[in-house]
């Protein structure tokens, strides 16, 4: 019977070590999230090691039981700029445990994937954090079908109103000057009605 092998390119949203001494990776792609086991140090074909938040693409065996090994990964990207701000790596975290809870109950991570893609590019840029990441949640709302203009942002005081219509309409590159103290508290408001009044899980 022929090897079960796959080749994807996606983004590392979780590495983590098991009891046996593998690194399991999840790895989101347009077509799926994956779970990826790698032995450390064991791959003569890996040039680097994987990193949170790596554009990567990878070749995987199949092996008993469906699950995925790792015999080659290929850095495409490495966000190095996320990691130099704890506000960036915080929103690009409080990201990442949305879609890690909600891609395997998705018809489809096109569109997770997709939206990764541009805030993670926003992010190393240095665009301001928590406003990349209510745009990003305002775009996976929308991807869902949810009323997110119509009924989450109609609901919020005018001057919240007033803010967040603002700072989704200028472009991230000229958003430096966005009202900070207000948008701040949005991405946790946004995700709280996604959660309590639609289908969308919450972030573990």
């Amino acid at each position: 019977m022929p090897r079960k092998t796959l080749s994807a390119t996606g983004i590392v949203l979780v590495r983590e070590l098991t009891a046996g001494g593998f690194e399991r990776l999840r790895i989101l792609t347009a077509e799926a999230l994956l779970g990826v086991m790698r032995r450390p140090g064991h791959s003569a074909k890996a040039a680097v090691a994987p990193d949170l938040f790596d554009l990567c693409t990878v070749e995987l065996d199949a092996r008993s039981g469906g699950a995925w090994f790792m015999r080659e990964y290929t850095l495409e990207h490495r966000y190095s700029g996320i990691g130099a701000s704890y506000e960036t790596l915080a929103a690009a975290s409080q990201w990442a445990r949305l879609i890690l809870t909600n891609a395997p109950s998705m018809d489809g991570t096109a569109a997770p994937f997709e939206i990764s893609l541009k805030a993670l590019d926003a992010w190393e840029r240095g665009a301001p954090a928590q406003v990349v990441l209510l745009k990003a949640l305002f775009l996976f709302a929308k991807a869902e079908g949810l009323p997110v203009r119509e009924e989450w942002l109609a609901q919020l005081p005018p001057d919240e109103r007033r803010a967040v219509s603002a700072a989704l309409g200028t472009p991230l590159d000229e958003s430096a000057g966005a009202d900070a103290a207000v948008l701040t508290a949005m991405p946790g408001l946004m995700t709280e009605w996604m959660c309590e009044s639609h289908h969308i899980l919450k972030p573990r």
